[in-house]
């Protein structure tokens, strides 16, 4: 049986293989929304990259630049309520 301090070593250890990336905000500017199920899904534009991500449903203004907390990745999210894939989306 695992005790504390061998799942809390074996969370360091998975969170440390993530990356620093995994902690830190996402900053972009907004390209376009979308809203449909209570979310409000963000195309966040990040230089030459662009980003989407799936949030509770909000207003984010076009063209302002915003941040966004790190969450959930997925690939090749269906939309059911959007009839779309994504090929990648963050839940922030």
């Amino acid at each position: 049986m695992m005790n504390i301090f061998t799942a809390a070593w074996l969370l360091a250890g998975a969170l440390a293989a993530a990356g620093p990336a995994a902690n830190t905000v996402i900053t972009g500017t907004v390209a376009e929304t979308m809203d449909s199920g209570g979310y409000t899904y963000v195309r966040l534009l990040r230089g030459k990259e662009a980003l989407w991500l799936a949030v509770p449903q909000t207003k984010p203004t076009l063209g302002k630049k915003m941040s966004f907390q790190p969450g959930l990745k997925m690939k090749d999210f269906k939309s059911k309520t959007l009839n779309r894939t994504f090929p990648v989306i963050i839940f922030s």
